[in-house]
């Protein structure tokens, strides 16, 4: 029988952690059922989905679903599955299709995944009535042009669910489009890689190109908690443009002009430094960094594929009506920093390999949390405010809160 950990009432399990949780097979399938069947998890944008028969596919844990676009205009969500015998109703991860028709006996589904063709039917008897094997419904909203599912949700609607952080997603992702999106697989248990992107106590020393740009600054900046197990920080840009081209040679070996160099110049439209960067964490597995100015913004999201193996999926983002150059010049940043071959997000994947290995050593079996003792919501750029909003959210899931 899966359990979930009993935290004690004199350990706050926010800011230490038991390790079991990020390898241990039986707590996996505890937060398979209670954390991503009870969940909203984001699916897409909804500009995705323009025209009646635009679909795509996620993952809500491990199960499949497609989100459709029907032809009322209403955004549709079902579980990936022919009712027949199991075979997934499509492998792409994104199309246009006026029904779904199975690869394997030619069942056919509609976009509102109701059961509307069956070959050979007479063989089934008289009692055989394709509305019993229409494909359940899954529940879907929609949010600042956010997609978001949920099998079982455990609160009423996505803006209960996304609470404090409703104002932030409004400000950072509403008139936004999907320039690209790119998956890989890491070694590593989900929690570990929505962790590291709500951390900015590691960068400066995991990302050679951040340490080198660090060197005599002043890092400033906030890390806040919001509820329920959502989280955000704040700061300014922390270095001048001499300063990261310096950086960015060293780590490089080489000098670099921006000047002379498209995939490091400027952005080529205005930006208002004057901005904050932004690094918003949606429980569970929904990450959204901003670029001050708008010069980029990403999202990730995680879909576990067991104790010890995550895809991460990367959406960079853009404006609509946006010109060629300033799209290409997204899309080359995003791939040059955020991707698995990056700047950044390669020396992630290393980092979170490591951690995995190590949370398997059974004489240190708790891993601390407690960077930032101030009292209240906020504390500083370093400090883990958000992380430990995490870990309330999910206890609070596992059964030790106060959802029912």
């Amino acid at each position: 029988m899966a359990v979930a950990l009993k935290p004690s009432e004199s350990v706050d399990w926010s800011r230490k952690i038991d390790r079991r949780i990020y390898h241990d097979p039986e707590i996996y399938r505890t937060e398979l059922d209670r954390i991503f069947r009870r969940s909203w998890i984001f699916a897409g944008l909804a500009n995705e989905l323009k025209q009646p028969g635009d679909f795509l596919t996620t993952t809500v844990g491990e199960e499949p679903v497609i989100v459709a676009r029907d032809n009322k205009g209403q955004l549709q969500a079902f579980y990936n599955t022919c009712t027949h015998r199991a075979a997934m109703l499509t492998c792409e991860q994104r199309g246009n299709c006026p029904a779904f028709r199975c690869i394997y006996h030619g069942w056919t589904f509609n976009l509102e995944g109701r059961l509307t063709g069956v070959p050979y039917p007479d063989a089934y008897g008289e009692d055989f009535c394709k509305e019993d094997f229409d494909i359940p419904p899954v529940y879907v909203e929609e949010f600042a042009g956010l997609v978001f599912v949920a099998l079982e949700p455990a609160v009423p609607s996505l803006a209960d669910f996304l609470g404090e952080a409703k104002e932030h997603l409004e400000k950072y992702a509403s008139g936004t489009e999907v320039l690209g999106r790119v998956r890989w697989r890491y070694p590593g248990n989900w929690k570990l890689w929505h962790e590291n992107f709500g951390d900015n106590y590691h960068p400066e020393f995991v990302h050679k190109f951040v340490g080198a740009g660090y060197k005599g600054v002043d890092v400033t900046g906030s890390n806040h908690q919001l509820d329920d197990g959502h989280g955000i920080m704040l700061f300014p840009s922390q270095r001048q443009m001499p300063q990261i081209q310096a950086a960015l040679s060293e780590v490089l070996g080489q000098e670099i002009d921006f000047k002379k160099n498209p995939l490091y110049a400027l952005p080529p439209f205005p930006v208002d430094f004057g901005d904050k960067h932004a690094i918003l964490t949606v429980f569970p597995t929904f990450d959204l960094q901003y670029f001050l100015g708008r010069i980029g913004t990403i999202i990730q999201v995680l879909h576990p594929e067991g104790p010890s193996s995550t895809i991460v999926e990367l959406l960079a983002l853009g404006y609509a009506g946006e010109p060629p150059e300033v799209r290409q010049w997204r899309l080359a940043r995003s791939v040059d920093t955020q991707t698995s071959a990056g700047k950044i997000s390669g020396d992630d994947d290393e980092a979170m390999r490591r951690v995995q290995g190590g949370v398997r050593a059974r004489a240190v079996p708790i891993s601390d949390m407690s960077r930032g003792q101030a009292p209240g919501k906020v504390g500083e750029k370093r400090d883990e405010y958000s992380l430990r909003s995490f870990y309330r959210g999910w206890h609070m899931y596992m059964g030790d809160g106060t959802l029912p």
